[in-house]
């Protein structure tokens, strides 16, 4: 089992490690303004938007395997509910 050097618990990555540089909250004139320049449906902009910020860069490969790893995973299961992982926590 891979542990995670930052919090010194068990690395269990799900697809929605993909996500989390897209929240906004609290850099809103910043981050947020920079993403509204990205159309998502655009393949050009979406390739963009995952390069740029989707794709962990400070993490190991074996963090980076997993991750990839288990978005295959999710891809693979016809009954993975992506939409729950848009779901706005308020």
């Amino acid at each position: 089992m891979l542990i995670d050097p930052g919090t010194g618990q068990p690395y269990i990555p799900t697809p929605s490690c993909f996500l989390g540089c897209f929240d906004i909250y609290d850099r809103e004139e910043t981050l947020g303004e920079e993403l509204e320049g990205f159309d998502p449906n655009d393949p050009t902009d979406r390739e963009e938007l995952i390069l740029k910020y989707c794709l962990p860069r400070k993490r190991s490969y074996r963090q980076r395997f997993l991750l990839y790893k288990c978005l295959e995973e999710a891809l693979q299961d016809r009954n993975y509910d992506f939409q729950s992982l848009l779901k706005y926590d308020a």
